[in-house]
């Protein structure tokens, strides 16, 4: 039980991190980020999200950092994220991300993009909860190209909603997919569909750590 209590209490501080990140508070997530390493310093999850953290930072404004400053320091946390777990491919997505933003270069960026795909199962009845986070973030990851991948991007998504079509990242990747090709119509209307789905998600997770 109390086992449970501290993976339960470490996941909830997690999603707390990335919804100061979403919130556009980057420097109380990155705060939040190193907190969480300190308690779990092989836990690729997190190191995923500090240097995503750290990129929409400087995307957010660019005149706080330099470009290379951003892509040398998110680089480093995603090789320590690899380096700390290896199986986590997470980390590959982030320095695929940092090529694009850095030098725009597809060919190199997918190299990290394909490392990630690797490690799906033929079968999709196999998909675990993190192959759908892999998928989002592959998504979400083409919109930092100088061109936007849009239907690179729809085509990851639309493979994460054909195994998980209740799942409320699913949906808000897609409003900012459409969102970034100004698509305000389209990209409401994931976003509510996100809401939706995340009610629901959070009264049956609400139930699982009850039952736990």
């Amino acid at each position: 039980m109390a086992f449970c209590m501290v993976e339960v209490n470490f996941a909830q501080d997690l999603k707390s991190a990335i919804k100061l990140s979403v919130s556009e508070r980057y420097e109380e997530a990155s705060d939040a980020y190193q907190k969480l390493l300190k308690a779990e310093p092989n836990n690729g999850d997190v190191y995923y999200y500090y240097g995503e953290n750290m990129l929409k930072s400087y995307i957010a404004d660019p005149y706080s950092s330099t470009l290379a400053d951003a892509c040398t320091n998110s680089k480093n946390i995603f090789l320590k994220g690899l380096q700390a777990d290896s199986t986590n491919k997470l980390n590959a997505i982030g320095l695929g991300m940092v090529v694009l933003l850095e030098k725009n270069d597809t060919t190199a960026a997918d190299y990290y993009f394909n490392k990630a795909e690797s490690t799906f199962p033929k079968n999709k009845k196999k998909y675990t909860e993190k192959h759908i986070l892999i998928l989002v973030k592959l998504g979400t990851g083409q919109l930092l190209a100088k061109m936007p991948r849009y239907k690179k991007a729809i085509g990851y998504i639309e493979r994460a909603k054909e195994v998980a079509p209740n799942n409320p990242d699913v949906f808000d990747a897609l409003g900012d997919i459409y969102m970034s090709k100004n698509d305000a119509s389209s990209a409401i209307q994931n976003y509510n569909r996100a809401l939706r789905s995340e009610e629901h998600t959070s009264e049956l997770q609400s139930r699982q750590y009850l039952v736990c």
